[in-house]
C-alpha cells in the first residue's frame, strides 16, 4: 500500500473526528462515514485513484466507506453500487493503522457482508436519503431488522426477506406473491 493512502487515512481520520455533525452509523465501537457525503470530492476522487494504482480495480467515489475504530486505525470499505442498490454488498476492505503503516486487505466474493440502514451514512437533503429511510422504516416496521447480528450477510438477508414473505424491489419493501 502506498504511503499516500495511509497519509489521507489518518487526515480522513483527524477530519471525520473533528466534526460530529457528519452523518455517520455507530456499530458497536466502530463508526462508518459515507466519504461522499462527509469529505471534499477531491480526496474521495485522489484516494480512488490510489486504490485503483494499489489494487488495480476500479473504486467509484460513492462507493468507498471508511470504517473508524479509534483514533489511528480504519478500514476503506467498497460497497458495489453504494448509491443505487438498497443493501449493497462489500467487495474489498483495507485496514489501515496509520501509526504504523500496516495494513490488510480481503477482497468478498461469495456470501458478501451487507449494508442496512444506509440512509445513517448519507446527508438528509440528499437525493438518496429519503429513498432509503423508507426502506429502513419498512423493514423495521416488517420486524426484519431486529437482532441484526443474524442478517449481516448476503445469504442470510435474503433468507430472512424470503421466510418473512417479503422482497426489495429498488428501494422499496413488497409482500411476495403467493
Amino acid at each position: 500500500m502506498s504511503t499516500l493512502i495511509v497519509e489521507m487515512c489518518s487526515t480522513l481520520i483527524a477530519a471525520l473526528t473533528q466534526d460530529p455533525s457528519l452523518p455517520a452509523k455507530q456499530v458497536g465501537k466502530a463508526r462508518y462515514y459515507h466519504l461522499m457525503s462527509c469529505v471534499d470530492r477531491s480526496v474521495t476522487d485522489a484516494l480512488c485513484s490510489e486504490l485503483a494504482q494499489c489494487y488495480g480495480q476500479t473504486v467509484e467515489p460513492s462507493d468507498l466507506v471508511l470504517k473508524r475504530r479509534g483514533d489511528h486505525v480504519c478500514s476503506l470499505l467498497v460497497y458495489a453500487g453504494f448509491l443505487h442498490t438498497p443493501h449493497p454488498a462489500l467487495i474489498l476492505s483495507m485496514e489501515v493503522d496509520t501509526q504504523s503503516g500496516r495494513y490488510s486487505t480481503r477482497r468478498y466474493r461469495a456470501n458478501r457482508p451487507v449494508l442496512h440502514r444506509k440512509e445513517l451514512l448519507l446527508q438528509p437533503g440528499s437525493p438518496e436519503y429519503e429513498p432509503c429511510a423508507t426502506l429502513t422504516a419498512a423493514e423495521i416496521r416488517a420486524g426484519l431488522l431486529s437482532r441484526p447480528y443474524t442478517f449481516g450477510f448476503e445469504k442470510q438477508w435474503e433468507d430472512r426477506l424470503t421466510t418473512a414473505g417479503f422482497r426489495v424491489d429498488g428501494h422499496t419493501l413488497s409482500p411476495c406473491e403467493p
